[in-house]
Order: structure tokens, then sequence, then C-alpha cells
């Protein structure tokens, strides 16, 4: 649903449709390869699909800690890089 979703912004919010399907499709698939992925991995490993609940429960955890932690260092990096605001952006010539 959220690659339906993104396809659909980036195809509202471009000038080229092209680039949008390519980035739709080039979505679609990587998500078909992490589905793949852990079905493989399952079936090699255990001999069939008992523990794909754990897999996609697993995979949901480590997204949602990655964003978590990305968000978290972004703010750290904003506010410890970021000019006051009353700095002027380019220096005055004397």
């Amino acid at each position: 649903m959220a690659i339906l979703v993104g396809a659909l912004l980036s195809w509202v919010v471009t000038l080229n449709r092209d680039l949008a399907v390519a980035s739709a499709v080039a979505f679609l698939f990587g998500e078909l390869a992490n589905s793949i992925d852990s079905i493989l991995f399952l079936q090699v490993a255990f001999g069939g699909l008992d523990f794909i609940e754990g897999q996609i429960i697993g995979k949901l955890w480590t997204t949602v800690f990655a964003v978590v932690l990305l968000l978290a260092v972004r703010r750290w990096v904003i506010l410890r890089y970021s000019r006051p605001a009353d700095e002027p952006t380019v220096p005055e010539i004397a």
C-alpha cells in the first residue's frame, strides 16, 4: 500500500512521468525481493514457512528502530550544527 501511495505522489509532483513509473517499479520489485528473501531463508533454514510471522515482525521492528535512530541523529545534527536565526548567512564585507 505504501508503494502505491508513493507512486501516486511521485506521479502527481513530478513532471517526468517515466521517472515516476520507474521509481514505482523499482520499489515494487525491491519489496518483492524482500519477500522472496524471507521465504527462501525460512524454507532453506527450517524447511518451511512456520516462522514467517516472526520474520515479518522482526523486519518491522528493525525498520522502526532504524527510523527512530535516524530521526534522532538527524535532529541532533540539526540542533548541533544549525546557525542561530540572527547569524548572517553571508559574511559582511567591511
